[in-house]
């Protein structure tokens, strides 16, 4: 199991976007860090405590603080299946336990699509704007 213990910044998250974190290179599994940016756009103040990723499953936990200023802490769970032309497809995903709704899942998965056809027009010399 891949596991690791870390604390980031809001700065540090934010860096993470999806074109980021979906590309291959050093640093986690590209299911953690699709899921790490998945979380800041969720929860763009999070600060993340721990990862934990197997497979195409991968469990944050964070410490936000809320509106009234009280730290608490949550949980972020994201799985993904491959897809027909072997991309990453998120499956399902849930936030403090509660699933996202279907409408969010297909906005994530749209990103991750486009994000796909990017890179794929890019590596074939395609001009993309």
């Amino acid at each position: 199991m891949y596991a690791i213990r870390r604390h980031a910044s809001r700065l540090a998250l934010l860096t993470a976007l999806l074109p980021a974190a979906a590309c291959q290179g050093p640093g986690p599994p590209p299911p953690t860090r699709i899921c790490l940016a998945l979380l800041a756009r969720k929860l763009p103040a999070a600060q993340v405590i721990e990862v934990a990723g197997a497979d195409r499953r991968t469990e944050i936990r964070y410490r936000a603080q809320d509106a009234d200023g009280t730290t608490s802490a949550g949980s972020f769970s994201c799985r993904f299946e491959a897809s027909e032309s072997g991309h990453l497809r998120l499956r399902s995903a849930a936030l403090d336990g509660r699933p996202l709704l279907p409408a969010e899942l297909t906005v994530m998965n749209a990103d991750l699509l486009l994000e796909d056809l990017h890179r794929t027009a890019s590596a074939e010399g395609h001009a993309v704007e």
